[in-house]
């Protein structure tokens, strides 16, 4: 199935208000925002689309993904209603309207004469100058702050299909190496069994054959539950009930040297986990200043008009209400605001320093794997690779039994899964730095490239 058919009409690709600019990190795949108005109670939600039969890449997992997350959605739904509560907060009051009758008699002749004052007016709840709109902003802010976590939620999502992915990968190369190995046992054991057949070795070397080749089945079974278990997880991050699709398609051994730690830390303010800080910083700025002019009292100013029943004359009526701040100031409340933007300093280094401390040790980390992967590729897996061929020439010309060979096969299978390992390790490892710098490693050395 190709890539265009599983991108539904229900998802859309502009940010939108309150959402921020995406990061580099696949921002060029299309990803579910909300509706800027409420979604219809009526309707029906959008379905999740079916999954691919074909060979599956992770670009291909990541825009089902990230179009048909229900976590995802989640927190989209978080950013429009904090839009629609700063829509809210920037609302003046409504006016009052009154009416009162004074001086009824409430007798038959009374109600006919029209007795008693009439009084109709309203009243309408002045606040402080600038009052509304710093409400408001507070209000945007919240939504903001709403926005860096939804980005925030978008690059986990890709961080966990990802991972899943790879996982996946390593899966199926692990399952195809065992299944050489399976075939290889299987082809010995029954060599061996024509030889004790023929007198020409012990039985025990049968049994010993049919323990490897048993050890080997259950190894390989182990291998391929964990297979068909982990390309469960991976359809479960699009909606899928399973995984239908054949195969999961990648470069297990396409790695590149780590970039250096100054190219790392330069791309490490981009984590929306960081970036966010300095939207909440402003909104706790605005908040002091919120409970600061919240404390001004609040005027209440209202107007109408009396008729006197018995005189049937007319008078205007003008009425002015001023809140006395005796005993509340708002006091308690521009003290909290301060506290809660010392805490929220606070927050912010110690994101900071988490941060900068998580980058040394997963830059650390991809070193090592960086380095123990090339090892294996370049110098260990040849290795094997030799010295297996060439005790398998040595079998033909029946220099060496075929246990040697056996041996030899399973040395180079260990081999090949312990670069497999290595390969994983590395793969995890830089997207887990990845997510942390909000950026490819790739993107990041081009960058780096192109300055030089």
């Amino acid at each position: 199935m190709p890539l265009a058919g599983l991108l539904t009409a229900c998802a859309l690709s502009s940010a939108g208000a309150g959402l921020p600019e995406p990061r580099d990190l696949y921002a060029e795949l299309p990803v579910w925002t909300p509706p800027l108005r409420p979604p219809d109670p009526s309707g029906t939600a959008c379905p999740p689309p079916s999954s691919p039969t074909e060979t599956l890449s992770l670009r291909q997992a990541l825009a089902l993904a990230l179009e048909h997350s229900p976590e995802l959605a989640a927190q989209g739904w978080e950013v429009r209603a904090r839009d629609a509560a700063a829509l809210q907060a920037g609302l003046p009051e409504n006016p009052s309207l009154d009416g009162e009758l004074e001086e009824y008699t409430g007798s038959a002749a009374g109600r006919l004469l029209g007795s008693g004052t009439r009084t109709i007016g309203f009243s309408q709840p002045l606040l402080a100058p600038g009052t509304l709109p710093l409400r408001r902003r507070v209000g945007v802010l919240e939504r903001d702050l709403a926005g860096w976590d939804y980005e925030a939620a978008r690059l986990d999502l890709v961080t966990e299909v990802s991972h899943r992915f790879v996982t996946v990968l390593v899966g199926q190369a692990r399952l195809e190496v065992l299944g050489g190995l399976r075939e290889l046992t299987r082809e010995s054991l029954a060599a061996v069994r024509q030889q004790v057949d023929a007198g020409a070795v012990s039985p025990v070397e049968e049994t010993r054959a049919g323990v490897d080749a048993s050890l080997v089945a259950v190894e390989w079974q182990r291998a391929l539950r964990d297979l068909q278990a982990e390309r469960g997880l991976l359809a479960a991050t699009w909606g899928g009930s399973g995984a239908v699709f054949e195969a999961v398609e990648g470069e297990l051994e396409a790695i590149l040297p780590p970039p250096s730690h100054q190219e790392l830390a330069a791309s490490l303010p981009a984590n929306p986990d960081l970036a966010r800080w300095g939207t909440d910083e402003l909104l706790h700025l605005r908040q002091v200043s919120l409970a600061r002019i919240e404390a001004l009292p609040e005027l209440e100013v209202g107007g109408g008009l009396q008729r006197f029943g018995d005189s049937d004359e007319h008078a205007a009526a003008i009425a002015v209400s001023l809140e006395i701040p005796l005993f509340d100031r708002n006091q308690g409340s521009i003290r909290e605001a301060r506290f809660l933007r010392a805490q929220a300093q606070a927050h912010r280094q110690a994101a900071e320093v988490l941060a900068i401390s998580e980058l040394e040790l997963r830059w650390r980390s991809l070193q090592a794997a960086h380095a123990e992967a090339q090892m294996l590729l370049e110098e260990v897996g040849p290795g094997a690779l030799s010295a297996y061929q060439a005790t398998l020439e040595a079998y033909r010309h029946g220099k060496t039994p075929l246990l040697d060979v056996l041996d030899s096969h399973r040395t180079l299978s260990e081999a090949q899964l312990m670069t497999i390992d290595a390969l994983a390790a590395y793969h995890h490892t830089q997207i887990d730095l990845e997510r942390l710098v909000g950026r490819s490693l790739a993107a990041i050395e081009t960058t780096a490239q192109g300055a030089e």
